[in-house]
């Protein structure tokens, strides 16, 4: 049976809002990285200025966190629109606007192989600049050398 013009324009709708969602989370996730890796290249080169380094990683991790909690809202819109090209296909009545307003976060969120890689690509990226850091400024900080030292001093018989 042929679609009327209305289901073809609502299938249309819905087909646009996702490539919409899907292209806008391509591109958060370019300007993320690309974020992560000056922050990081900033990082290295000023390694012995802790209050700059301690500034930008502040600035990394909001960065982080609102780009994570934006990807995951476009991951969500991103699977309304698809619901409602399955909801169209199966001729059911959608307005593809509107399920954006009814979605409910909890139950209906589902992350997808490039939303879980995003996930773990991001907190993996962060855990190990961290663990280099927190390194780095125990093994190059006077102070830090001479109470490691002290703790050891403590602990070994």
């Amino acid at each position: 049976m042929p679609w009327s013009p209305e289901i073809i324009a609502k299938y249309s709708e819905a087909g646009d809002m996702m490539r919409h969602f899907s292209t806008i989370r391509s591109v958060v996730i370019s300007f993320t990285l690309s974020v992560f890796f000056v922050i990081v290249g900033l990082v290295v080169t000023n390694i012995e200025n802790t209050r700059f380094i301690l500034s930008l990683l502040l600035v990394e991790l909001f960065v982080f966190i609102w780009a994570l909690l934006f990807y995951l809202y476009l991951s969500v819109s991103r699977e309304v629109a698809r619901q409602c090209l399955i909801a169209i296909e199966r001729e059911k009545e959608v307005y593809p606007h509107r399920a954006l307003e009814t979605f409910k976060f909890s139950k209906d969120l589902k992350l997808d192989f490039y939303d879980k890689m995003y996930l773990l690509l991001g907190a993996g990226l962060h855990f190990f600049l961290y663990i280099y850091l927190i390194i780095f400024w125990i093994t190059s900080s006077r102070e830090m050398s001479l109470v490691l030292h002290k703790l050891f001093e403590l602990v070994s018989p």
